[in-house]
């Protein structure tokens, strides 16, 4: 087995310690100790890799980001299958959505993410978009800060 395959392989049990030890505790109350004890890999590897249970997160969705552009690379995509390549792509993944929103992880694992998702989903060519079209108004949707009343004001 190769040097790569061994550093993926030790990230991927911390990745499903992690989980298996959220859908029983909290976030917050999970230590270094439970992840070296579940994954069965030692502090000094959890360590080599990540610096907090965050970073654990953050690299389990960008391989789950990496996946999915692979599987829109390899999918006939018009504008009517959108919603169902999202579904057959995220639903074997629900457990796990499931528990980082239980846990208030999903939305700030988003955020801190916004524009590696948006870079990803405009990587991916498809039809209705022009080559070369000017990406500007994406990046001012991303970088627009929350205003709660954005609903009320556009209908008022």
């Amino acid at each position: 087995m190769s040097r790569t395959m061994i550093i993926e392989e030790s990230k991927d049990a911390f990745i499903e310690a992690l989980f298996q030890l959220l859908a029983n505790e909290s976030f917050e109350h999970i230590t270094v100790k439970q992840l070296t004890l579940e994954s069965g890999y030692s502090k000094r590897t959890y360590y080599r890799y990540f610096k907090t249970k965050t970073k654990i997160l953050d690299i389990a969705f960008c391989k789950y980001l990496s996946n999915y552009h692979d599987y829109l690379l390899g999918s006939s995509i018009t504008p009517d299958t959108i919603p169902k390549h999202l579904l057959e792509f995220i639903w074997p993944h629900r457990d796990k959505i499931e528990l980082l929103a239980r846990n208030d992880l999903l939305v700030p694992l988003l955020t801190r993410h916004i524009q590696t998702i948006v870079a990803l989903l405009l990587s991916v060519n498809v039809p209705w978009r022009k080559n070369g079209s000017n990406d500007q108004h994406y990046e001012y949707m991303v970088d627009c800060k929350f205003n709660p009343n954005f609903w009320t004001n556009l209908s008022a």
